[in-house]
């Protein structure tokens, strides 16, 4: 059964009453508890293979132009290829694999060019710079497009230390659920983050700001806001 946010249940009545009025909900060390039984803390940590550094804030793809840019880090992630054999480029991913930021990316903002990233298939985790902020990297759809999507049975991906903001989808129904995040059958951990001013607009598409939906897994959200999103 799905869980897509802002839309579904919370945890208390002040917290129904905070999104009702608009004002930003702040789940803190704890799951969201949802209609899909056994949502909760993940247990056990994730085994890492590879890690693959963002060294620039483009969303573009070319070979050989020396940079990794976070499309070409998730690619490099999913196939376990590099981006290109220059310096500079994306290292190719192995098994479970860590995508990070380089310093000099503190504070900046990704802006997608049309279409969301590529989708996450395999395990991996993505972490902004900065432990325990969320602003350390902002990663912005510029309302053309949602902004991650996830795909994988059972498959962990944890997302750290990021904003997710103007992801805007026009589908109708599942294609146009998760406006900002969407998440098919994995084992999704959210930490830090803000998940903030994304929208869904087709008819039936719903979590204007994150949609997750699993069989077998828990999806873990901690010390995130997820507020000002629309459906």
């Amino acid at each position: 059964m799905p869980l897509f946010l802002p839309y579904t249940t919370c945890a208390s009545t002040s917290e129904l009453k905070k999104m009702r009025q608009g004002l930003p909900l702040t789940i803190a060390r704890r799951a969201i508890p949802t209609l899909l039984a056994g949502f909760g803390l993940l247990g056990g940590g994730l085994s890492h293979a590879a890690t693959i550094t963002v060294n620039s804030n483009l969303d573009i793809t070319p070979a050989d132009d020396g940079v990794c840019t976070l499309r070409e880090a998730i690619n490099s992630a999913n196939g376990d290829s590099a981006s290109g054999p220059m310096a500079g480029e994306c290292d190719a991913g192995a098994g479970a694999d860590d995508i990070v930021f380089d310093a000099s990316l503190t504070g900046q903002a990704i802006r997608l060019y049309g279409s969301q990233l590529p989708t996450i298939t395999t395990e991996m985790t993505i972490s902004g710079p900065t432990a325990g902020d969320a602003s350390s990297i902002v990663l912005d759809g510029d309302g053309q497009s949602r902004v991650v999507d996830i795909n994988g049975f059972d498959v962990p991906v944890s997302l750290n230390n990021l904003t997710i903001t103007n992801g805007r989808t026009t589908a109708d129904d599942l294609a146009g659920s998760g406006g900002g995040l969407r998440s098919f059958n994995a084992a999704l951990t959210l930490s830090d983050c803000v998940i903030s001013g994304n929208s869904t607009q087709g008819v039936n598409a719903e979590g204007g700001g994150m949609y997750s939906r699993t069989a077998n897994v828990d999806t873990s959200v901690t010390n995130c806001v997820i507020s000002n999103n629309r459906t």
